[in-house]
């Protein structure tokens, strides 16, 4: 499909910059820019529903415990895992912490997902080319195990640092964390088995996103660049977990889970060791032994009915207000210089509201630096009918970027938490996005600080 023209593009987001009066009356949004804005409920929502969002939010807040326990609503945790509730990975709903700011451990909110590249990989989805688990580690390093379970590694991380100087002469330190594992309680890894840290992304307006039917994000995707703007994002297809078909893929650094539900059943898979109806069992390999010896619960760690409350919660949260109507040169700057090819707005959802995420949610070749290799979806062993590359990223939603600090003052940028700084992350910027980031570096430093205060207030 063709992808729409910058000129449409351009009236498109000029018009829809800001949130309308009515759509925040309706109570889907909120002006708060504290925070606490992101924990707000949608209005409207009638006392049954209310229930489910106290009962979700409970669940995502409070951590859980080691099976068996008294607080058998919440025991379960591992055997293996990496946190003991969502929240320890998004601070008030907010996006993990930076991978290069220092300290002697790595924040909980990065994790190393592991991967085997094979040739061919026959499965459900029925493709070929991609990734398998380790053999002995599975698709995810577990930084943690309960009491009588060996925790598989730790993560130890390297910084290559280098210096960029703008045109202008200005110089800019970037950071590159280079990982490693390191204790690794199950022997090593296997030769092959390469690592891909995933930081936590922020979780605002998920159940909008949600709500944008596919149609409207088939239409932006230009896979052969037809248009000749150097963009040629393209959809990623991807086998849905949940409803046993492939499915457009539009949560998740590589646009590979398809739903709300899937995620959040997959993060409390391989990030708490919990097992639910869509992964049913536990995160062991064969070779884990003690793993596979130690207490399980009865049931489900997550049933059917705490995952949709837990999915319910995540979707009824409101979506700050963009206030960039009060910076309009940066507006101007952030489409002359094309950053609106991918980060785009304009959407409505399947109930009539018209949203502003700044993505396209699509697969871009964002160039070999940050390329990872990773061809990984959410369930570690399925993929797309055309193989995600490693240099391929879905394009992060930019709404509300100017409240991340606020929300986790040691928050990163990109898939690894590399940059500290918004500045720092369109740096790294490449591939499909260089005439993009080129024409942001060729700006006044004054016009460079427009535009940075436009994203400020997203």
């Amino acid at each position: 499909m063709k992808r729409l023209f910058p000129s449409a593009l351009l009236l498109l987001i000029l018009a829809s910059s800001t949130v309308a009066s009515d759509e925040v009356d309706a109570g889907l949004f909120t002006v708060d820019r504290s925070a606490r804005a992101l924990i707000h409920v949608q209005a409207g929502l009638d006392d049954d529903s209310l229930d489910q969002f106290a009962l979700g939010r409970s669940f995502f807040t409070i951590p859980w415990v080691e099976a068996p326990s008294a607080t058998t609503a919440r025991d379960g945790l591992g055997p293996l895992f990496n946190a003991n509730s969502c929240a320890s990975c998004h601070k008030n709903n907010g996006g993990g912490a930076a991978s290069t700011q220092g300290g002697k451990s790595l924040s909980r909110s990065i994790v190393i997902k592991l991967g085997q590249w094979v040739d061919a990989l026959s499965n459900q989805a029925g493709f070929n080319g991609g990734f398998k688990p380790d053999p002995i580690y599975g698709g995810q390093l577990a930084i943690n195990g309960t009491h009588d379970v060996p925790f598989e590694g730790q993560v130890t991380v390297a910084i290559d640092s280098r210096v960029f100087t703008y045109p202008d002469g200005r110089q800019v330190t970037l950071l590159k964390p280079l990982f490693s594992v390191a204790q690794l309680n199950y022997g090593p890894l296997a030769e092959t088995t390469t690592l891909h840290p995933r930081r936590s992304p922020s979780l605002i307006g998920m159940g909008l996103i949600d709500a944008i039917p596919d149609a409207q994000l088939i239409q932006r995707q230009d896979e052969s660049d037809q248009n000749n703007d150097g963009v040629s994002g393209r959809a990623s297809w991807v086998w849905s977990v949940e409803e046993k078909q492939l499915k457009l893929g539009r949560f998740g650094w590589k646009a590979s889970t398809t739903s709300v539900t899937e995620q959040v059943a997959n993060a409390a898979h391989n990030d708490m060791g919990l097992t639910s109806p869509l992964f049913p069992n536990e995160n062991c390999t064969a070779a884990q032994t003690a793993c596979n010896r130690a207490y399980k619960s009865r049931g489900f760690d997550i049933p059917e009915q705490r995952l949709k409350a837990v999915s319910f919660y995540l979707r009824h949260l409101r979506v700050p207000v963009s206030q960039s109507a009060a910076q309009k040169e940066g507006r101007q700057l952030f489409l002359s210089t094309g950053c609106q090819a991918c980060h785009q707005t304009a959407y409505t959802t399947d109930k009539g509201v018209e949203v502003n995420p700044y993505s396209d949610f699509l697969l871009h070749d964002m160039g070999d630096e940050l390329a990872d290799g990773s061809g990984l979806t959410g369930s570690g062993l399925t993929g797309t009918d055309r193989q995600v590359q490693g240099a391929e990223w879905r394009t992060a939603p930019l709404w509300g970027l100017g409240l991340v600090k606020t929300l986790n003052p040691q928050v990163g940028y990109l898939h690894d938490g590399r940059a500290t700084t918004v500045e720092q992350a369109i740096l790294w910027h490449d591939g499909e996005a260089l005439s993009a980031k080129k024409r942001f570096t060729q700006l006044t430093k004054k016009e460079r600080d427009l535009l940075l205060s436009f994203l400020d207030v997203l």
